[in-house]
């Protein structure tokens, strides 16, 4: 979900994850939404916070936190939870890929991306946040429904916003 189109002037000053929470639960009052307000540092306090809300299908991970890779690539496979990665760097989004117990790999290593690391860059516009998010939810969706052929298994989607030309390639 895009943050940009929940929040509005009168939400300035407020903390995005309470705001969310009372949001969501306006819209559909049959949803309760648990908040951790915790950002986990270390393998062993991300290991708390699983504990915590254990019930989950999928993981998205589309962090600003370079060190979150390897916590969640340790989660997703002590626990056999799929994923999907999400990230931007300048005019390019990038969506996938899925890894699950399903696949020979969990590890997203940093060095197998050249984009990631020490060129790491957080989200650019809200556009290009949404246009990934919603290739991520549709292959998520694909996924975990087996609705239609998920593309991104193993495979990463590749963005180019200033251009809108797009490659699939092997992970």
């Amino acid at each position: 979900m895009n943050r940009q189109i929940v929040f509005n002037e009168n939400d300035v000053g407020s903390l995005k994850i309470l705001k969310l929470k009372e949001k969501i639960e306006l819209q559909n009052n049959s949803i309760k939404v648990n908040i951790i307000e915790k950002s986990p540092k270390t393998q062993l306090e991300v290991n708390e916070v699983y504990k915590k809300i254990k019930k989950f299908d999928f993981i998205f991970l589309s962090a600003d936190s370079e060190n979150i890779h390897s916590h969640i690539d340790y989660i997703a496979k002590k626990y056999k939870k799929a994923f999907i990665h999400c990230y931007y760097l300048g005019y390019y989004g990038y969506v996938g890929p899925i890894l699950s117990e399903k696949n020979k790999s969990y590890v997203i290593k940093e060095n197998q991306y050249n984009f990631i690391g020490s060129h790491f860059n957080p989200p650019s516009t809200s556009p290009t946040n949404a246009i990934i998010a919603n290739y991520a939810v549709l292959e998520s969706l694909k996924y975990l429904t087996n609705i239609d052929e998920c593309n991104l298994i193993e495979k990463v989607l590749q963005i180019n916003f200033k251009t809108l030309e797009t490659r699939i390639f092997n992970f």
